[in-house]
């Protein structure tokens, strides 16, 4: 029994729930025939506000300033050379004079010297030309006499001499030349020696050698 109940009110159900979702369509009082359909009422949604989106500035650094590219001269090259490191020239002049021996008489012997570049380099050749200065005189040919510069030596002969009068002469015994080593400073100082034997007499004085001791200074 209590289930036939419960077929009966579920039937009963069904029949409601189909005369609701059939509902006839509501029509005017006008002789229209145009039909409505009943919407729903539009839900209202609360309006949704944007802020304004605010950007910041954008940020506008000033241009790199660059340094211009930097030129540099070339500095002006030192066109002279220390004394030492000059290139050597053979035969460049690098001094000259002279030296007269003090016989306490007025025979003498007179060096005239000059010093050139050598071929090699490093080393000067000093060429010395021997006078000897007198008045009258009368001397036989002569074979002993010596010429030193620096260490080196040379002998040297002078002809027979036989000059009287009052005039003044000067008589060239000859020019020989030595090779000498520079020394490493600015100038190079080096000896000279020469020496010439007449064994007489002169103006009532004896004299045996007459000789010139000195020293001679050149730019390197």
């Amino acid at each position: 029994m209590k289930r036939i109940l419960a077929l009966v009110a579920a039937a009963i159900l069904c029949f409601s729930l189909l005369s609701c979702t059939d509902k006839p369509p509501v029509t005017t009082g006008d002789d229209t025939s145009d039909t409505v359909n009943i919407m729903p009422d539009p839900v209202d949604t609360p309006a949704v506000t944007t802020a304004p989106v605010t950007t910041d500035e954008p940020v506008t650094d000033p241009p790199a300033v660059s340094d211009p590219p930097a030129t540099s001269e070339a500095a002006p090259q030192d066109t002279t050379s220390p004394i030492g490191d000059k290139t050597h020239v053979p035969g460049l002049e690098l001094g000259s004079g002279f030296v007269i021996s003090n016989s306490g008489t007025k025979l003498n012997i007179l060096l005239n010297w000059k010093a050139v570049n050598g071929e090699k380099e490093g080393t000067a050749d000093i060429t010395v030309s021997v006078f000897l200065e007198c008045y009258s005189i009368f001397v036989g040919e002569r074979n002993d006499g010596e010429i030193r510069v620096g260490e080196k030596m040379i002998n040297y002969s002078s002809p027979q001499l036989e000059l009287p009068g009052s005039d003044f002469n000067e008589i060239d015994f000859g020019s020989y030349t030595f090779t000498v080593d520079k020394s490493s400073g600015a100038s190079t100082e080096v000896p000279l020696y020469a020496s010439w034997h007449f064994r007489g007499t002169y103006a009532g004085l004896s004299v045996d050698w007459v000789t010139v001791n000195s020293s001679i200074v050149f730019d390197n």
